[in-house]
């Protein structure tokens, strides 16, 4: 780990698609070396209480709550990611919690038609993998790789259930409009994911379009761009930084870490901004609550 990154504001825990629980997320974290991090799960704030209570036991360390939703746009789907969100806010989890049965109904539609290509999973299976986590297409994924059907779970998007494959099914979701005046009514702070793997898991080098939508998403209120992301190169991370200056956003980042069991994933702390990004979102996020 780069001894000067000690934020990552993208690590996933079992309330969602990661694999290790917002304790062990937390213990993992101090052991980097991190003193700031979010816990951004996939539709759902259910870990951030649990990291709470553990992070106490550790002073030095500050525990951004956060969300990470999937949200339409024209040409597919994006990932915005929300930080200092109100967890106790009713109508914010009552929103989420549509996003989630819609996980649910979309994982179901999956199986069967992993089924219908040979592959013999059951939803018993699945949910067995995802515990009481938001069930989702990683869970999916992991079923797959415990029945040897394959390796590792990115080969399960690249073969069968990424937006292209033939076990895909899609699922109601929010405009990115939509997304972002929920997360600022809440009181978080929007931000773009992984601009350059924003519509699939494999990276995109259209500059172009990457602006075009930064543009549109900053026009319904979008404050930072995911700058410093794990997957992303150091020519990547210098046009987004520059962009942020361009357009007056937080250049925000971390590892998007999930425990995979990937071993070419990137870990905590193996990419983070600096300080000032951390000084300028708490800084924005109590210009908005004085507001609300």
């Amino acid at each position: 780990m780069d001894s000067t990154i000690n934020i990552d504001l993208h690590l996933h825990t079992n309330k969602s698609d990661g694999t290790l629980s917002p304790s062990e997320i937390v213990e993992l974290s101090f052991n980097k070396g991190l003193k700031i991090i979010a816990i951004t799960d996939h539709d759902t704030t259910d870990g951030i209480s649990e990291a709470s209570d553990v992070i106490a036991n550790h002073p030095e360390m500050t525990l951004i709550p956060g969300i990470e939703l999937s949200v339409d746009i024209p040409g597919g789907e994006i990932h915005l990611l929300g930080y200092f969100i109100d967890i106790h806010d009713e109508s914010f989890q009552q929103k989420i919690e549509e996003f989630r049965l819609s996980r649910v109904n979309r994982a179901k539609s999956i199986v069967e038609k992993l089924n219908h290509l040979g592959l013999s999973i059951s939803w018993n299976e699945v949910k067995e993998v995802a515990q009481d986590a938001a069930i989702g297409r990683p869970h999916i994924a992991q079923v797959l790789v415990n029945k040897n059907y394959i390796k590792y779970p990115k080969e399960a998007f690249d073969r069968y259930i990424g937006r292209l494959g033939p076990a895909y099914a899609d699922r109601p979701k929010l405009s990115a409009e939509e997304a972002i005046k929920i997360l600022l009514n809440n009181g978080a702070i929007p931000v773009l994911a992984h601009p350059f793997f924003m519509f699939t898991r494999k990276k995109s080098s259209n500059t172009s379009q990457i602006k075009t939508i930064i543009k549109q998403l900053q026009s319904y209120g979008l404050v930072g761009i995911e700058t410093y992301y794990g997957k992303h190169g150091p020519n990547e991370v210098s046009y987004l930084k520059n962009l942020c200056k361009e357009l007056n956003l937080i250049p925000t980042g971390g590892s998007d870490f999930h425990n995979s069991g990937n071993p070419n994933e990137p870990k905590p702390g193996d990419a983070g901004p600096p300080m000032s990004t951390y000084i300028k979102l708490k800084e924005f996020h109590q210009n908005i609550t004085q507001k609300k």
